[in-house]
């Protein structure tokens, strides 16, 4: 079955990002109001871990924003240390563009789990390590 990812508005990605997060998890999560987030969309608190995602729907944006957008997102995941960070991108981008994506985070995600749907692209940065 294809899903057309593309055709989601913002309100709509972030819904479908918070839904597979708390599927994965077994976990309810909430949906941050929009504005200042300081880099939380979607977040929970349970059993001492934290975990805070971050949704990037910018199909039809240049790539070149979404790296310089996520330069930016690294500085304000750098103040929140998240035991668990979870980055979802609803944009058609390269392998390479995900290494660089990866590279730009691996401080806070020792391994990377990316997710696609057919030809359009949902990718989810996972971040596991236990709290200093």
């Amino acid at each position: 079955m294809f899903y057309n990812f593309f055709a989601l508005g913002n309100d709509e990605f972030e819904e479908l990002s918070r839904d597979i997060l708390s599927r994965d998890l077994g976990q309810e999560m909430r949906i941050f109001g929009k504005g200042a987030d300081q880099g939380i969309d979607i977040a929970d608190c349970k059993d001492g871990r934290t975990i805070i995602a971050q949704c990037k729907n910018y199909i039809d944006t240049p790539t070149s924003k979404l790296m310089s957008a996520l330069t930016e997102e690294r500085e304000k995941i750098e103040k929140l240390n998240p035991t668990e960070y979870y980055l979802f991108i609803n944009k058609d981008i390269s392998p390479q563009k995900i290494n660089n994506i990866y590279e730009l985070f691996q401080e806070w995600m020792p391994s990377k789990r990316i997710s696609t749907q057919e030809a359009t692209a949902m990718h989810s940065f996972r971040k596991k390590r236990t709290r200093t």
